[in-house]
């Protein structure tokens, strides 16, 4: 899994991974499974973006919403995309 952020700032990345162990725990998922899900995370600017290799689950989607806002960014900033770049909702931010 490789995480990233608009200006590498090393602060916005344990954020980032933060976010992913709160969601994980949620949804009752290993590091080594998240792993196999997910292929990016990325802040743009309090913008969370997934990158998954399959269509994640409700319970995912919404547990990332969770795990952001205990990041101090509102739920509604988290976006999900493919690998092969599909957005999974229009307010996706392509990178």
């Amino acid at each position: 899994m490789q995480y990233s952020a608009y200006d590498g700032a090393q602060h916005r990345i344990e954020r980032l991974k933060k976010a992913v162990r709160i969601a994980t725990a949620m949804c009752g998922l290993s590091e080594d499974q998240a792993k196999l899900l997910i292929t990016r995370v990325h802040d743009h600017k309090g913008q969370l973006i997934l990158s998954w290799t399959c269509m994640p689950t409700e319970q995912q989607r919404l547990a990332f919403g969770v795990a952001w806002e205990q990041c101090s960014e509102p739920a509604a900033n988290v976006s999900h995309v493919l690998d092969d770049g599909k957005d999974f909702d229009t307010s996706a931010i392509k990178f």
